[in-house]
């Protein structure tokens, strides 16, 4: 019931179905539906349904604290008319695109050629890919990961609002380039965040009117299940035939309850830690986080799934630590929801904060160096240059 009512009051007091508060509990209802499925169709191999009730108490505490600064809310705000963004930011797409592109080919060159191909081919699978992250040079697969970040929240926001770049002769490459970048490594984490921004941008910020556009998002769902499943065929060297009998996209949105509550059976309620060790393993580059620290995946009931992201404060600093990451998301989400309408040039570092909201009950996006600490510090850095160009 507590989900339900964080949906709809979210709803309710922003007057737009994607907020922060609707989405995170959004995330979590849908993980908990996937166990509920996976059951009735058996995909939980020897689990039962019944293992997951006790995350139902980390689930309260945490969404209890992503709805307190929501109950103290000024719709003075929110009343007025949002103002429209100077897009003169095509500088900056060129400059993330080569970033992503050279990176790309010098990692590529490291592997042995491009992985999502090689996968294609049948030599290489996710995990063999993972494996052989360690052969590519430090720090290089984050600055692709952050420039990837980058480029899709600008052009996300360009295709959908600006109507030359639309209208541009250019616009089959930019979206083939964009398509490029976002599967390259056979991973779907980038291909979700496209899809999501690219539909965010288009019901906040156009001149969404749901009976003439609805049409044209509901198109996008055969579209992603068809793409999802293509790119996981691939990742897995697994044939077409073999698809038919594959419910990824539920095991996909099951897994993390599941590992969840393989945490919560090994790890004490009130923590492990005075040094926040496993939050700060997100947050440090990989390479210099030790094995020690992450040895909890090997509890996992899906050890190459990830876990929530109530696992990490959960690990740490046990339910108190589920309510403090919560609050302190929840918190930095309301005030970017109210500087992004006061100020349009928050719309993108307010967009990804979206993205971390829609994604907690799989990934730990806001404590994550790569996909939201360092693109966030760098929108603001981005946006500060263009609005003092534009005064």
């Amino acid at each position: 019931m507590l989900l339900f009512f964080c949906f709809f009051w979210g709803t309710y007091i922003t007057r737009k179905i994607i907020n922060p508060l609707s989405l995170a509990s959004l995330s979590i209802s849908v993980n908990l539906l996937s166990v509920y499925l996976c059951d009735i169709l058996d995909l939980l191999r020897l689990a039962s349904i019944n293992d997951i009730e006790k995350i139902y108490t980390v689930i309260f505490i945490g969404q209890s604290a992503f709805l307190l600064p929501w109950l103290f809310f000024s719709k003075k705000t929110h009343d007025g008319i949002i103002s429209s963004l100077p897009l003169n930011n095509i500088n900056i797409l060129k400059i993330s695109a080569v970033i992503s592109v050279v990176g790309i080919c010098i990692a590529s060159l490291s592997l042995g050629g491009l992985p999502i191909y090689q996968m294609a081919k049948g030599v290489l699978n996710v995990n063999s890919y993972n494996d052989s992250l360690s052969n590519l040079p430090l720090g290089l697969l984050a600055i692709i990961s952050v420039n990837q970040s980058i480029f899709f929240l600008i052009f996300s926001e360009k295709i959908v609002l600006d109507k030359k770049f639309i209208k541009s002769k250019s616009i089959i490459l930019w979206i083939l380039l964009s398509f490029i970048i976002c599967i390259w490594q056979g991973k779907r984490q980038f291909f979700l965040f496209l899809i999501f921004i690219t539909i965010t941008y288009f019901i906040l910020y156009s001149n969404f009117k749901i009976k003439k556009n609805i049409f044209y998002l509901i198109l996008i769902l055969p579209a992603f299940i068809f793409i999802f499943q293509t790119v996981s065929n691939l990742r897995n060297n697994r044939d077409n035939t073999e698809s038919t009998k594959n419910f990824e996209i539920l095991e996909y949105g099951m897994y993390a309850p599941m590992n969840m509550a393989s945490i919560l059976d090994y790890y004490p309620p009130g923590g492990t830690a005075i040094f926040p060790s496993t939050i700060l393993s997100e947050i440090l580059p990989k390479r210099f986080v030790p094995d020690q620290i992450t040895d909890y995946k090997n509890i996992l009931f899906e050890p190459t799934s990830p876990s929530s992201y109530f696992a990490y404060w959960y690990i740490d600093y046990g339910f108190l630590g589920v309510f403090v990451g919560m609050l302190l998301l929840s918190f930095v989400s309301k005030v970017y929801y109210h500087k992004q309408i006061k100020e349009p040039r928050f719309r993108k570092a307010y967009i990804l904060l979206l993205w971390c909201c829609i994604t907690i009950g799989v990934y730990n996006h806001f404590i994550s160096l790569i996909f939201f600490i360092i693109p966030f510090l760098l929108l603001h850095i981005i946006d500060l240059k263009i609005n003092f160009t534009v005064s």
